[in-house]
């Protein structure tokens, strides 16, 4: 089957815009702050890129978000619905994760969805995979496709 299993994602207009502003911040702290205590603000740099979406992938029974230079794991087992959901994440509150530098990414809630794991880059491309246990919200360039990418891996599993 060719969905069209890796998908890119787009960072939104805001989300470029806080994170120039947190690299400009970093910058000038790193400036200001003297060595060895500088490294701490270029570790905290390093960390949160890391930690960024770079993309996604399907595979059968799993999806990848790819991060820079390595992958989360999320298992497709139990998967009971998966749409697009443009603006799902509005009104949302972070529990525990990074909300603006790169990413909005780890564990988030609100009224709508409850408590949630993301990995969103553009709101306008939310998708929101009910896995059972708990929901992860996701933002491919191509939500209608990734859509049916996920059904094809969650009935594909290896």
């Amino acid at each position: 089957m060719d969905l069209g299993t890796h998908f890119r994602a787009p960072m939104s207009s805001k989300l470029k815009l806080m994170t120039a502003l947190f690299l400009g911040l970093m910058t000038v702290v790193l400036l200001v702050v003297p060595p060895p205590a500088n490294l701490f603000v270029l570790a905290i740099v390093a960390t949160t890129a890391a930690f960024s979406v770079r993309g996604y992938s399907v595979r059968p029974g799993v999806l990848l978000v790819h991060r820079l230079g390595w992958a989360t794991r999320v298992p497709l087992d139990g998967l009971v619905s998966v749409e697009s959901e443009p603006n799902a994440t509005l009104g949302s509150i972070r529990v525990l994760g990074i909300g603006g530098a790169f990413a909005f990414a780890g564990r988030f809630r609100n009224s709508t969805l409850g408590n949630y794991r993301a990995y969103v880059t553009d709101p306008d491309f939310c998708v929101v995979l009910d896995l059972g246990s708990e929901t992860v919200v996701v933002t491919p360039d191509s939500p209608a496709r990734f859509v049916d990418a996920v059904l094809w891996g969650a009935k594909s599993r290896t």
